[in-house]
């Protein structure tokens, strides 16, 4: 037997292919380990079902959705699935690319805040990456700091964006099998990235990720997302009702482009009929704004 406990040891063989380097984390529904291939050597991400909830149909399904997700979108700023499979105690898993670099939520918490055009090199390829899932039908809905990898690629002045962890996706596409997993009424993401709709449990589309964008943006420029609170649902209860800060009104020494502000605020517009209506559509309004800014 391959496991015998809910986390596998370094040194530990999974799937009689991989070995356990180390924990890399937890996602929404599985963790997460950077194994090595023993044929290849490489180093891969690996995302293990929990084995508490091994009798639980809906965790398992979102588990399995997410690896389908995955294996229908190729794009390079979004992390690639090599396999997907059952380990011996009944545990799916899937194995996909490794991603050696920080997440946005590690830089955000040394940084603070991020200049703008490196901020807007950043969400170019988020927004070239979602328009391409939603276009496949794909909405993400937990997009937020700690599922935007960075990486530098030698050779190139920008970091390369990668997206992860699919565990709440939507299929546009497949409304009868979505209404099983998202019932009316019951919110699923992270509170201070959610949309309005999201937080109210009501169907969503890509624009809920644009509003999440917005959130991210928001935070890249200020150091914090729009809405905090002490729990969760305070913050939901804010994402539907509170009208947002502008960010240059948040401190004297910030200091924020006005176009730039206004698409930011745009994106976190509470009616979704008003926010950018496409991923395209607000990366076109991106490029306009980072081409009047001057470097530096």
């Amino acid at each position: 037997m391959e496991l015998d406990n809910e986390f596998a040891s370094t040194g530990q063989i999974l799937a009689k292919r991989y070995e356990v380097v180390k924990i890399l984390g937890t996602g929404s529904n599985g963790i997460v380990y950077l194994v090595r291939g023993l044929k290849d050597g490489e180093l891969h991400a690996m995302k293990v079902f929990r084995a508490q909830d091994l009798a639980e149909q809906e965790p398992r399904m979102r588990f399995e959705r997410e690896a389908l997700a995955l294996s229908h979108l190729t794009h390079e700023n979004l992390v690639t699935l090599h396999e997907f499979g059952v380990l011996p105690d009944g545990r799916p898993f899937y194995v996909a690319e490794y991603v050696s670099g920080d997440s946005l939520e590690k830089i955000l918490d040394r940084d603070d805040r991020l200049e703008t055009r490196r901020l807007g090199r950043i969400v170019l390829q988020i927004c070239n990456a979602m328009e391409y899932a939603h276009q496949s039908g794909v909405v993400h809905r937990d997009l937020k700091p700690g599922n935007i990898l960075l990486m530098d690629i030698p050779g190139y002045q920008t970091e390369s964006v990668r997206i992860v962890d699919f565990g709440l996706v939507r299929f546009t596409a497949d409304r009868e099998d979505n209404g099983r997993l998202t019932q009316e009424g019951i919110a699923v993401g992270s509170p201070a990235y959610m949309s309005p709709e999201q937080c109210k449990g009501k169907e969503t589309d890509g624009r809920s990720d644009i509003y999440s964008l917005g959130c991210i943006m928001y935070e890249m420029l200020t150091g914090r997302p729009p809405f905090t609170a002490p729990y969760p649902m305070a913050i939901m209860m804010k994402q539907v009702s509170t009208p947002v800060e502008k960010p240059s009104s948040l401190a004297d020494d910030l200091k924020v482009d006005e176009g730039l502000e206004a698409v930011v605020l745009k994106c976190l517009e509470k009616d979704p009929s008003e926010r950018y209506q496409s991923m395209q559509a607000l990366e076109a309004a991106l490029e306009t704004i980072l081409q009047s800014i001057t470097p530096g």
